[in-house]
């Protein structure tokens, strides 16, 4: 926009009042504001920002990289056992299926050897008593089979058990050690990158910018 002068512009070579339009430009005020304006926030984000964190010794970083390691090695003990965990599952419900079948197969074999018994016992002489011994004599081998493989499930499944026990203690003393004290941040970074961002470590996942 223009501002039209009352008085005027008085030059000491013109006689008389001159009056002229003194152009005032709307776009370089605003962004004149919008620069300081940011050297404001700047200078607001300077003063408040956190203090840098100290200089990491060599005993702070030998702290971070021993927790690093620690939660590296623990994960890997911990994927490896649900893998050991889910295979016995898988095994586990075999055996639970395997069993159900030998029952249906029990109750089928003693109807045939119920049935001969009874015909024997009335005087039939063609009886097929030898299908029905050898049904009886299949049915105990399975029965025997799936004992054993019982027993050794059975002593896989108590490994499980302890090793998950010991893996919870595992747990604790690394918590303990790597969760419940604080650690320089320097340190910290130096060993999980400057953002703090490393998916292969949860320790690491446990820091915050």
């Amino acid at each position: 926009f223009f501002f039209q002068a009352e008085d005027g512009i008085r030059d000491y070579k013109v006689t008389g009042v001159q009056t002229c339009a003194l152009p005032i430009y709307a776009s370089a005020i605003k962004r004149r504001l919008a620069s300081t304006n940011a050297s404001l926030q700047a200078e607001y984000a300077r003063r408040n920002a956190p203090p840098e964190p100290a200089p990491a010794t060599s005993e702070q970083l030998a702290a971070a990289r021993a927790c690093y390691d620690d939660s590296a090695d623990f994960t890997r003990r911990e994927q490896a056992y649900e893998q050991r965990a889910d295979d016995y599952k898988e095994r586990r419900k075999a055996l639970d299926e395997e069993s159900d079948s030998i029952d249906t197969e029990q109750m089928l074999v003693d109807a045939q050897v119920q049935l001969v018994n009874n015909m024997t016992s009335m005087g039939y002489k063609n009886t097929d008593n030898g299908s029905a011994r050898a049904n009886l004599a299949h049915l105990n081998n399975r029965i025997d089979a799936y004992n054993r493989q019982n027993v050794q499930l059975n002593k896989v499944g108590a490994r499980l058990e302890k090793e998950r026990e010991q893996l919870r203690d595992a747990y604790d003393a690394y918590h303990d050690r790597c969760h419940n004290r604080k650690f320089n941040m320097r340190a910290v970074k130096a060993v999980c990158g400057d953002t703090l961002s490393n998916s292969r470590n949860k320790w690491c996942n446990g820091f915050e910018e």
